[in-house]
């Protein structure tokens, strides 16, 4: 019974200790800024763009609709006619984020991030003369989102720390094209619904500064424009990131 009485005692003393420790730590660093890069290797967001960047001009059976027309008529028609010459190039800026966070409890601290990505999509185009027009249609989509995120840090030995995190916010998205379309002419903005979720995350630090790496999962849904509701369901697989914590 005293054995039993002495081994409660040395884990309560040593609970009491390893609490008042990562309390300290807490109280030391309440704030702290980070910006950082992911990965945006996304098909549905791939998709999105491309499907936004098909050439909207007539069809592929230019020379059966030219007939019947007078000469200025197919000239005309020869003339703003559209058709793809080249395969198309996307590329992708990955995600930019930036976020402020406040430590509650040595568990859990509450922040807020700003995300943005950017892609463009490039092809060159023929006239219905076989003419390579002097300009490439040029097609780009961004999306920004703001999302309140809570973090828990669940493990903390000396200048390293492990933690897993969930936001949930909302997301604009714009497009532009030098291609007239559908989504050109009437509204090219979209919004959203967006969850990120770090499933694993290395938190290195010393003193005020400190760097990140994190495994995870972004997943946007939007609301309007059902023809490019594309989730994008494989965003930000790995982010990197470094902050300032006081």
């Amino acid at each position: 019974m005293k054995n039993l009485r002495n081994l409660i005692c040395a884990v309560l003393l040593f609970s009491s200790a390893f609490l008042m420790a990562e309390d300290k730590d807490c109280d030391a660093y309440r704030h702290s800024f980070r910006i950082g890069w992911g990965t945006a290797f996304s098909g549905k967001l791939m998709t999105d763009l491309s499907s936004r960047s098909s050439v909207p001009y007539y069809n592929n059976t230019y020379l059966q609709a030219i007939q019947g027309m007078t000469a200025d008529e197919a000239h005309a028609y020869l003339t703003n006619y559209r058709i793809r010459s080249s395969s198309s190039t996307t590329v992708s800026s990955g995600h930019i984020f930036a976020s402020y966070a406040y430590q509650f409890t040595p568990l859990v601290s509450f922040g807020v991030e700003a995300d943005a990505v950017f892609l463009k999509n490039q092809f060159q185009m023929i006239n219905g003369y076989g003419e390579h027009l002097k300009d490439p249609a040029i097609s780009s989509l961004y999306h920004i989102s703001l999302l309140p995120t809570v973090r828990f840090t669940y493990m903390r030995d000396g200048f390293i720390s492990l933690y897993s995190s969930v936001g949930l916010g909302t997301t604009y998205s714009g497009y532009s094209s030098n291609l007239p379309s559908e989504w050109t002419e009437q509204s090219p903005a979209n919004v959203g619904i967006t969850a990120n979720i770090a499933l694993c995350g290395m938190n290195m630090h010393y003193h005020n500064w400190y760097a990140e790496a994190e495994v995870g999962l972004m997943a946007t849904k939007m609301l309007l424009w059902p023809q490019s509701s594309h989730p994008i369901l494989t965003s930000r697989l790995l982010s990197l990131a470094v902050g300032y914590r006081f």
